[in-house]
């Protein structure tokens, strides 16, 4: 592969495996149209982005937001009374998204986000996609649309059919990558 031929990452925190398996068919459906990788923001050093024509990072929302350590700490506790069978993701009390935002140079990187939410109107559950886009921005990031939202339910569990929806959304963001830019 020459140093033309685009390239995409995907980079998730995920606390109880909903947000990684979004991650995951993003990157399946990318991978249609583009070389794509997929790997946990806790696990990525600011240094393998070079290269990398698209930047797509998601998160769970935490409290109408992105994750932070304390709302990291409440997710343990939540196995003990709603999230029954469910376990935490490795890694998933450590610093993550947010933080990796804020000490990450994202100069003139092409950036998109995605999140996953429960199931509840976006004015109640609130949504990690605009401090997302934020902290990329200030990071130096060229934030490109709206981003993807994934919805789960109560207990975090996917609702039907929103692995098909992602995988669709990876789908055109890998075509639109093959596609030339316009000046």
């Amino acid at each position: 592969m020459d140093e033309t031929t685009p390239r995409a990452l995907v980079a998730y925190e995920s606390l109880f495996g909903s947000t990684r398996q979004v991650a995951e068919v993003i990157a399946a459906g990318m991978s249609q149209s583009v070389p794509t990788d997929c790997r946990d923001v806790r696990r990525l050093s600011p240094y393998e982005l070079r290269g990398f024509s698209l930047l797509v990072i998601g998160a769970p929302t935490h409290a109408r937001s992105l994750p932070t350590p304390a709302s990291r700490a409440e997710g343990a506790k939540w196995l003990e009374n709603r999230m029954y069978g469910r376990t935490l993701e490795g890694r998933a009390l450590t610093p993550g998204m947010r933080e990796w935002l804020g000490a990450t140079a994202l100069t003139g990187l092409r950036l998109t986000t995605f999140t996953t939410r429960t199931d509840l109107p976006r004015l109640l559950s609130g949504s990690a996609l605009p401090a997302m886009a934020r902290l990329a921005r200030r990071a130096g990031a060229w934030v490109d649309g709206r981003g993807f939202e994934a919805v789960v339910d109560e207990k975090g569990q996917l609702v039907a059919g929103e692995l098909d929806r992602a995988r669709e959304w990876g789908l055109l963001l890998g075509r639109s990558l093959r596609r030339p830019v316009r000046a």
